[in-house]
């Protein structure tokens, strides 16, 4: 749960899932009831999702590339993801009840972190210019075929994520959280952590669900991840949970939240032994 005040310690957090597998990202549901995320425990990166109280996964994908799952859209219906395919990301849909994931455009290359826009017709996602991650956006009436990308910064950016009223999309870049629109102008810059020196650098944001927060998984020097808070309208961040056990860290920038709760991973090591029969030949 996210603390009223104060901060909390990952080592308070509750374990969701078991068993020895790779999780990189997570989404949660817009009604808070399911978590989906990407998994190799049956040998091959796919997207499953479980109910928020723990519980057997359902496979949503059978694909023979890596899918890797970033948002759910805002109707439930749909879960956007990208997939590791002929030596470069590209970002795809799938039903939430599982399915084929469909492509959106073949390039710009090594597309992924995409977000559907609460109305369901555009799609912003991060991509590389020139060794530079940027963010583009796709749009599209209704079920006709995707717009071409058009690119929204400039400067640099990734992970971009919509408001809940589609008027804003923050984003990370190397020197902040910033905010920038679908229609592009002027961005603001909304955490700076060159500011202080207690503040570490944002890698990934999410809104809250009413659009007056925006919490997001930051990284300091040494690689130590932590969560914060901060207004949507500018203001000191606050810090919510500190990965402090060094046995578990949480390395991924990936995390949910209904502004509740917060989910995420932690590495767990596990060693295991296995026995081998040797078979001498005549």
């Amino acid at each position: 749960p996210i603390p009223s005040r104060g901060e909390a310690s990952s080592a308070q957090a509750q374990a969701l899932t078991e068993g020895t597998q790779t999780i990189e990202g997570l989404a949660l549901s817009p009604d808070g009831r399911w978590l989906a995320f990407d998994s190799d425990r049956d040998g091959n990166q796919d997207l499953y999702k479980m109910p928020v109280s723990g519980g057997e996964p359902v496979r949503l994908t059978h694909s023979p590339e890596a899918d890797f799952v970033s948002t759910w859209s805002g109707d439930g219906r749909v879960i956007s993801l990208h997939s590791y395919m002929g030596g470069t990301r590209r970002v795809r849909l799938v039903s939430s009840d599982g399915g084929e994931p469909k492509d959106i455009i073949p390039a710009p290359s090594n597309q992924r972190s995409p977000d559907v826009s609460p109305d369901g017709r555009s799609l912003v996602f991060t991509a590389d210019v020139k060794g530079q991650a940027q963010l583009f956006l796709v749009s599209r009436s209704r079920e006709t075929a995707w717009s071409a990308a058009r690119q929204l910064t400039s400067a640099g950016g990734w992970a971009g994520r919509w408001s809940p009223d589609g008027r804003a999309i923050a984003y990370c870049r190397s020197d902040g959280l910033w905010l920038t629109t679908p229609i592009g102008g002027k961005d603001r810059h909304l955490v700076n952590p060159g500011s202080s020196p207690d503040q570490p650098s944002p890698e990934l944001a999410q809104w809250s669900a009413d659009g007056r927060t925006i919490y997001y998984k930051a990284f300091d020097a040494a690689g130590h991840s932590s969560l914060w808070s901060v207004a949507a309208a500018g203001g000191t961040p606050r810090l919510l949970v500190r990965f402090d056990d060094p046995a578990h860290p949480s390395t991924r920038p990936e995390f949910a939240t209904d502004g509740k709760r917060l989910f995420f991973t932690i590495g767990v090591r596990h060693s295991d032994i296995w026995t081998m029969e040797l078979k001498v030949q005549p």
